[in-house]
């Protein structure tokens, strides 16, 4: 196999002190801005950046390999601490993502840093949920069932017209439609 195409914990770890760099971020805005990354990268360039199994979760696309390596992988790179806001005289509590001092972006292309950046001037002052919302509406999330993968071939379709319920239930069960509208689009 070819190791370009694995899920590199190094590589994640540096683009999420760069993220944590540029945006306050706490963990689910994080996943977002992940995911937003990497499909965009998948649908411009061929390939993801970070190569993580996406899962369908209740808050949207979430990059398994980073959800559970975030203790391993945090460290001198990035940190996570413990917050605590109130709104509405409750109390919630969260992760913010902090960068270390220092991290290293020439672990990717001039393209992804691009791609990167790109999304964090576009997506990183939303809050998070207007995050979550946005990615619910997307056609990868809504076309596949909870838990279930996310493969990064339905990234072409992120931006296409907002799918009615027939049509995401044409696409899950009908191989020949789902080939036809990769041909429409050109899949990679």
């Amino acid at each position: 196999m070819d190791s370009s195409c694995e899920f590199d914990p190094q590589r994640a770890s540096q683009l999420i002190a760069y993220i944590s760099s540029k945006v306050n971020v706490g963990k689910v805005k994080l996943m977002k801005l992940i995911y937003l990354s990497d499909f965009i990268a998948y649908e411009k360039l061929g390939k993801p950046i970070t190569n993580d199994m996406y899962k369908n979760w209740p808050k949207g696309p979430v990059p398994e390999g980073i959800f559970f390596g975030l203790e391993e992988m945090s460290g001198s790179v990035f940190t996570v601490t413990p917050k605590q806001f109130e709104r509405n005289g409750e109390i919630y509590e969260y992760e913010k993502f902090e960068p270390g001092a220092t991290f290293d972006m020439s672990l990717f292309t001039q393209d992804q840093r691009q791609i990167i950046d790109g999304v964090l001037l576009q997506y990183g002052s939303m809050s998070t949920n207007d995050l979550v919302e946005l990615v619910h509406e997307e056609a990868p999330y809504k076309m596949t069932q909870a838990r279930e993968e996310i493969p990064y071939y339905l990234a072409p379709l992120r931006c296409s017209k907002q799918l009615t319920p027939e049509e995401i239930q044409e696409l899950q069960s009908n191989k020949e439609y789902l080939d036809s509208v990769f041909a429409c689009i050109g899949e990679p």
